[in-house]
């Protein structure tokens, strides 16, 4: 989640004036390649040019959210994206672009000890698709797991425990994807 204090004049800048903004994260949601603390850069982009392994910064009731996109689909003459932040256990609700809720654009830098470093979306090859994978399966063993037919507790918590375990893994592969990316920065 993005800080709050900069919600309102980041919608009125991205949308608006300026096709990229700098603003603050909070929260953990995609920790570790996110955190809390961190600045990130937002360019705006409209929703076609947007793919799986992109993050997204979207509006959701009145907050901004930055989560990775696991899947693109088509859907008439709309584009709906299955989101999630790395560290959840769960998907977004299904995104798409309303004048409630904005897809502000795609974040194409993070400042990472006080050096704004370029997101690398040439990552897209396998640690990029590991991320995208295991975050996909986290959030689909975790709903599984909440699905009302497992009356068996056993079953339940084993498999909230093995999207528990995914979870963990899709946090390590970020952290090489954060590490990768920082070796690969060039000084500015």
């Amino acid at each position: 989640m993005l800080q709050e204090s900069t919600a309102h004049d980041l919608v009125g800048e991205v949308t608006g004036r300026a096709t990229t903004a700098w603003f603050k994260v909070t929260g953990d949601s995609m920790y570790p390649f996110l955190v809390s603390g961190q600045k990130i850069q937002i360019e705006t982009k409209p929703p076609e040019e947007l793919i799986p392994g992109d993050i997204i910064a979207f509006r959701r009731n009145s907050r901004i959210c930055s989560h990775r996109i696991l899947k693109k689909e088509k859907r008439g003459n709309r584009d709906y994206f299955l989101t999630k932040g790395d560290a959840n256990l769960f998907w977004d609700a299904l995104l798409t672009e309303t004048a409630d809720n904005p897809i502000l654009g795609k974040v194409i830098a993070v400042c990472r000890k006080e050096q704004p470093t370029p997101i690398s979306y040439e990552m897209r090859g396998f640690i990029g698709r590991k991320t995208i994978s295991l975050s996909w399966l986290t959030g689909f063993v975790f709903t599984k797991a909440t699905e009302k037919k497992y009356h068996f507790p056993p079953k339940r918590e084993c498999l909230i425990l093995v999207a528990k375990i995914l979870r963990r893994f899709t946090i390590l592969v970020s952290r090489l994807n954060v590490y990768i990316s920082e070796s690969n920065a060039v000084p500015q």
